[in-house]
């Protein structure tokens, strides 16, 4: 779920550039008869999520979002934190009960903290 930089980077621009957290859908992918065993394994990656260990199908495309990451949070930890905040925050409005632990209390969660861009021109 974790894995794939490009649609970490997705979300995260959806919600920085005003997209609501209500118009992101998180579909979990689950076994038939294995649903808890997967229900943990979306938990660990969320709760050990890492952009820095992110793939890209382009190896240079992922160097050039490192890149803007660092520069716009100052390490990729600091957007680790605001990337989990968004999916935390989605995932406990559509699965609060479903008894996965991945429900957030944490009130900061309602909004991902994130560097203000502004531009001048047309």
């Amino acid at each position: 779920y974790f894995e794939r930089l490009w649609c970490i980077m997705e979300i995260f621009v959806f919600v920085h550039m005003g997209g609501r957290l209500d118009g992101i859908v998180l579909v979990p992918v689950l076994r038939p008869g294995q649903e808890a065993e997967d229900h943990d394994a979306i938990k660990h990656g969320l709760d050990n999520f890492d952009a820095a260990q992110c793939k890209c199908f382009n190896p240079d495309e992922k160097d050039q979002m490192l890149t803007i990451i660092r520069t716009a949070f100052g390490s990729t930890a600091s957007f680790n934190s605001a990337v989990v905040k968004i999916i935390r925050k989605v995932w406990s409005r559509d699965f609060e009960d479903d008894g996965t632990g991945m429900n957030s209390s944490d009130s900061e969660a309602s909004h991902a903290s994130a560097p203000s861009f502004s531009s001048s021109g047309s």
